[in-house]
């Protein structure tokens, strides 16, 4: 599209000089402002070249201008003859802007028609003389010919020549091309899902690390845990099995008093039992000084009465036999009778 249209004034020295830009232009005003202290007036454009400076009275600023709007003078100035620059169409100056659309301007490629500047578009979409692409542009071909050289150039293009062999081709490429985009979005999505499972394996590795700790550290807790009740319960087997044993003891001394025993080996059973007697009467006090506990205590009582009917029954049975009492024994009888008496 060529520049916008202009114009020119019919008779420049027959305009009256009030109308014309003062000191500046000096055409005929065009959207006049004229300054509050001189009254002078000048085209908008103009004043704002020089900075509102007025080349009158040298001073002003742009709250100093008032645009003119006396319509006398918007009259006049409208009334005013010219010619259009492109087409030549005589008429008054406020004609002008309605007049640019159908302005009738020669085609700017040179084919000879004058179309209004309204319809230049519409124009060159037909105009013989406007360059463009071959027809085959989409198979390749990037020549550009005048449209009137389009159909000879169309019967000498390779690519146009080639079509039929071209578009299949280019078919089959753009499906490829599809099915590749695909797959790559494909392998995309895949590779994230990937990233995703890989950054919440991480994690549950670790919390199975945290896990396995843990439970470590409460192993080591119960082994230590473990460790002091097999002690107790080791303790407690050896105190059952020195019952044990005490208990087996009494019983293979109640066998001897029951007379299990012959007469001849009667003295020696005594002796024995005695001195059985004596060890448990020194694993007792043993006992006690180690373990002073309520229970230990009735046991040690209940076993020193249980003594001494054994040692009652031992002297019935010296008596009963006829058998020479010791000294010690004479002691311990006298001291269970005075027991007994009290």
């Amino acid at each position: 599209m060529s520049n916008e249209p202009t114009y020119t004034y019919v008779d420049e020295d027959s305009i009256d000089l009030n109308l014309l830009c003062s000191q500046i232009c000096f055409q005929p005003l065009t959207n006049p402002f004229s300054h509050n202290s001189c009254g002078v007036s000048f085209c908008r454009e103009c004043i704002e070249k020089v900075n509102f400076h007025c080349p009158s009275c040298r001073t002003g600023a742009e709250e100093e201008y008032t645009e003119m709007k006396t319509l006398i003078v918007i009259n006049m100035l409208g009334r005013l003859p010219i010619i259009c620059s492109d087409c030549n169409t005589r008429l008054e100056r406020r004609d002008f802007d309605k007049h640019k659309p159908n302005c009738l301007t020669p085609c700017t490629h040179g084919c000879g028609e004058k179309i209004p500047r309204s319809k230049l578009q519409e124009h060159d979409a037909l105009c013989i003389n406007v360059e463009v692409p071959c027809t085959a542009k989409t198979l390749g071909c990037s020549h550009e010919v005048p449209r009137k050289e389009l159909e000879n150039h169309a019967k000498e293009c390779r690519y146009e020549q080639s079509r039929w062999i071209i578009e299949p081709l280019q078919q089959d490429t753009r499906t490829l091309r599809h099915e590749l985009d695909k797959n790559y979005q494909t392998i995309i999505q895949l590779l994230t899902n990937l990233q995703v499972r890989q950054s919440c394996c991480l994690i549950e590795q670790q919390i199975h690390k945290e896990q396995v700790h843990k439970l470590e550290q409460e192993k080591l807790v119960l082994i230590q845990g473990h460790g002091q009740f097999v002690d107790i319960c080791a303790k407690t087997i050896d105190r059952l099995e020195d019952n044990e044993r005490r208990r087996e003891e009494g019983r293979n001394i109640f066998s001897l008093l029951r007379g299990e025993m012959n007469y001849s080996g009667i003295g020696a059973s005594v002796a024995e039992f005695k001195m059985q007697v004596r060890k448990e009467q020194e694993k007792q006090e043993e006992f006690g000084q180690k373990q002073k506990a309520p229970q230990q205590e009735e046991e040690k009582y209940n076993l020193e009465k249980s003594h001494v009917q054994l040692r009652e029954r031992i002297s019935n049975l010296t008596i009963q036999h006829n058998m020479p009492r010791t000294r010690e024994e004479k002691y311990h009888e006298d001291r269970t009778h005075l027991s007994n008496s009290k």
